[in-house]
């Protein structure tokens, strides 16, 4: 109960951030997390959001994306930590036949192998799903900021003036 009224006061609190910068105004919020630590500094830090005006190099930007893009980032990120962890166990598995065959380990050489060749599969098949992942995600980002973008470009009334011009 109580996460769900946490989910719903964030709901609230961004709704109304995003109703305020539409009506031109500019906020100011804390920074929570250390997702842009040291460019950005929980607790030390805030932010001001504000209509997209120019936008300069070195301006940070945030964009709003749909929850299911979220999701996608997360699993990219979890297929990342799996083909590393598989790429460490593959590094043991061939210190482990090194070891065999220059007879400083005793342990049946053929485990070892089949062991490689899992493991060999198992990297082939998460890097197949990260890089399948990663465009399909970069797509529908590049697609929203797009759509976003030229929803915002055809509402402008200063855009409309100049096209009727």
């Amino acid at each position: 109960m109580t996460n769900e009224i946490e989910q719903l006061s964030e709901q609230l609190y961004f709704s109304d951030i995003e109703k305020l910068v539409s009506a031109g105004h500019s906020v100011k919020i804390p920074i929570q997390g250390n997702s842009m630590y040291p460019f950005l500094i929980d607790g030390r830090d805030r932010v001001s959001i504000k209509e997209a005006g120019n936008i300069s190099k070195g301006d940070i930007i945030l964009i709003k994306t749909e929850e299911d893009q979220y999701i996608q980032i997360i699993k990219n990120a979890t297929s990342g930590i799996i083909y590393v962890c598989t790429s460490l166990f593959f590094v043991y598995i061939c210190k482990t036949l090194i070891d065999i065959v220059t007879n400083s380990n005793n342990k049946d050489i053929i485990i070892y192998i089949i062991l490689l060749i899992i493991c060999i599969i198992l990297q082939q098949a998460v890097s197949i799903y990260n890089s399948r992942l990663t465009c399909s995600t970069e797509t529908q980002l590049r697609n929203n900021l797009q759509s976003k973008f030229f929803t915002h470009l055809m509402t402008d009334k200063n855009y409309q003036n100049i096209r009727v011009a």
